[in-house]
């Protein structure tokens, strides 16, 4: 579990500035495998909450490529971005910054997307229809007419095969392509370095690919989504010359001469034109683009704003806005205040941006006595007042597991409150059972100092003042951890986790509910798991939702997990007043294909 973590920890840290101590972060990458029913028109838009029944169909209508279109009147400019970093990777396969990803959305795409609904979290993106067969095992997917690349050269099947096979071949170097593809059938094996050829996927025509699982996988339309599943062309691909899993090699990757032959193509809104290594970027519109066309006429990504620190950052920035040199900056309440203390005359329009939710909790370890007692548990979550500590710390309490904007069900979830006799009942029952438990130690291992340790400095005096038990906190190597948690000897951890698509099983499907690769959990663990399998092939998802509830208030009653705080970040982008229809999509996508400039922009 361990393993997983650590570049989903680094993104959410460069992504939620209020959140500061944290621990593991798991970012769900599972989906509902929603489907709709259609009559066989391809040119349906019918859909339905049912899924993985055989022959069921998704449709969406054709579009009319970019180049068929006419632009509108106010179409045109070129709009200033400041990235995090200036590290970015030009490979979907290898880029793991916040900045590479977010170039990735713009030049390129994959089959699916998702979109922000509950009730169907995603949808067609380069498939203009799929049907999912045999419960689950075979999807069919139908390319949409008229594909290019922004070279203009055609997009066919084979070619998103050929993407994938490359993704995963172990040459390539990515290191999350098995965990976006692995349920194909033959995933492994390309990935082993064993054939170069993924035999679960079959070219039937040019627009037309059969991808065949080894077993029903839940999260394989959120994972098709993901810029790793992106569509590439091969003849261009070749011509990279980079290796960009040796990223760091910067001294021979800053020498290549990157141009129109070395560029990446894509089928994106934009493509890219202009690239300079850990230097600026420059986009501009694709006119092979599937849909409507984007209306600015290019995207510069800026990233020699210089600072030497965090508030420095802030500083910069500001003054480059007030300057016109870029056209968006991202601020928390707290940056919001004192940029308009600085600047009281600014122009800026500050626009509210709502990103996902995060939900932190602890794990406890039932493989591990006397944390294989559901008393025990139960004795420590009793003794937590929860409430008492988000307040201390200025944090929003968590209610349940599930944010209450992933699920459409009005079925609410009931935490175990704070009741310190009740602490004390469950307690004596366990020791009834363990007369060890009366000289036991809790301990909360971290790999970082400082890491959840306000938080546990609280927790263990509720512990202590309430059921007499020590509690220590104790940082120790990342290497030591991993061994002890590989060895199942870590007592509970803290997660935190941010759904990748607005579904209850963004958030459920990854909790273990165990702690490194220990087998002997509890059956209560056991049986939460078993609750999970069964609920993430469910196919109708109103149904679904209410057995993902089901499952968290079985995890809540056993005190499998004590959720602690829902984590939503109150940030805006401070936007200059000539940019309209700025939006960010809560769970990927193109931030500026829909962008415009109104008649008060300047020449630049």
């Amino acid at each position: 579990m361990f393993h997983r973590f650590i570049s989903a920890f680094l993104y959410l840290m460069s992504n939620m500035r209020q959140v500061t101590f944290w621990l593991v972060v798991v970012i769900g990458a599972s989906i509902l495998m929603s489907t709709g029913c259609g009559d066989g028109d391809a040119r349906s838009d019918t859909t339905s909450s049912t899924g993985f029944a055989s022959g069921v169909e998704i449709a969406h209508s054709d579009s009319v490529l970019a180049s068929e279109r006419t632009l509108m009147t106010n179409d045109g400019g070129v709009f200033k971005y400041p990235t995090r970093g200036n590290l970015i990777i030009l490979d979907p396969a290898i880029g793991f910054t916040p900045s590479s990803r977010a170039l990735y959305y713009e030049i390129y795409s994959g089959l699916t997307k998702i979109v922000d609904d509950p009730a169907q979290p995603f949808a067609p993106e380069l498939a203009e229809r799929y049907t999912v067969q045999d419960d689950g095992l075979v999807y069919e997917f139908m390319l949409r007419q008229g594909l290019r690349f922004s070279d203009g050269s055609p997009v066919r099947a084979s070619d998103f095969k050929w993407s994938w096979e490359r993704a995963l071949h172990p040459t390539t170097g990515s290191t999350r392509a098995l965990s976006m593809l692995g349920a194909i059938s033959g995933a492994q094996d390309v990935a082993d370095g064993s054939t170069n050829e993924l035999s679960g996927v079959e070219v039937i025509d040019d627009r037309t690919l059969r991808v065949t699982l080894s077993a029903p996988d839940s999260d394989l339309l959120a994972n098709l989504a993901h810029p790793i599943a992106s569509v590439l062309s091969a003849s261009n691909a070749k011509e990279w010359g980079v290796d960009w899993s040796n990223w760091q090699e910067s001294a021979a990757i800053s020498s290549i001469d990157f141009n129109e032959d070395t560029l990446p193509v894509g089928t994106g809104p934009f493509k890219l034109i202009e690239y300079e290594f850990l230097g600026n970027l420059k986009l501009t519109r694709n006119e092979h683009y599937y849909g409507d066309p984007a209306k600015l006429d290019a995207v510069e990504f800026i990233t020699d704003i210089e600072y030497e620190s965090e508030s420095g950052r802030l500083i910069a920035l500001s003054e480059a806005f007030e300057r016109g040199d870029i056209d968006v900056m991202v601020v928390n309440s707290e940056d919001a205040q004192w940029v308009q203390a600085q600047f009281p005359d600014s122009s800026a329009v500050l626009q509210p941006y709502n990103p996902r939710g995060v939900t932190e909790f602890i794990v406890f370890n039932t493989a591990l006595a006397p944390f294989d007692d559901v008393r025990f548990r139960r004795a420590l979550v009793f003794a937590i007042d929860v409430n008492s500590l988000a307040d201390s710390l200025d944090r929003e309490p968590a209610k349940g597991l599930i944010l209450p904007e992933l699920t459409k069900t009005e079925k609410a979830v009931a935490p175990l409150k704070f009741d310190p006799e009740s602490a004390v009942s469950e307690l004596n029952l366990a020791q009834s059972s363990d007369a060890r438990i009366a000289d036991f130690t809790v301990k909360f291992h971290t790999w970082s100092h400082g890491q959840f340790e306000e938080e546990f400095k609280i927790i263990a005096s509720d512990w202590n003042r309430h059921l007499n038990l020590t509690a220590e906190y104790e940082t120790i190597t990342t290497d030591k951890y991993t061994q002890l948690a590989d060895a199942g000897r870590i007592q509970m951890t803290v997660l935190l986790v941010a759904a990748s698509f607005p579904s209850p099983s963004a958030v459920m499907d990854d909790i273990d509910f165990t702690i490194g690769e220990a087998s002997d959990i509890s059956d209560d663990a056991v049986t939460a798991i078993r609750m999970l399998e069964t609920t993430s092939i469910t196919t109708d998802i109103v149904e679904r939702n209410l057995l993902y509830t089901e499952v968290e208030q079985y995890a809540i009653d056993n005190a499998l997990v004590l959720p602690l705080f829902w984590h939503r970040d109150e940030l805006s982008h401070r936007l200059q007043p000539w940019v309209q229809d700025f939006q960010v999509p809560r769970y990927g996508g193109s931030k500026f294909k829909d962008v415009w400039f109104d008649g008060t922009a300047p020449e630049r």
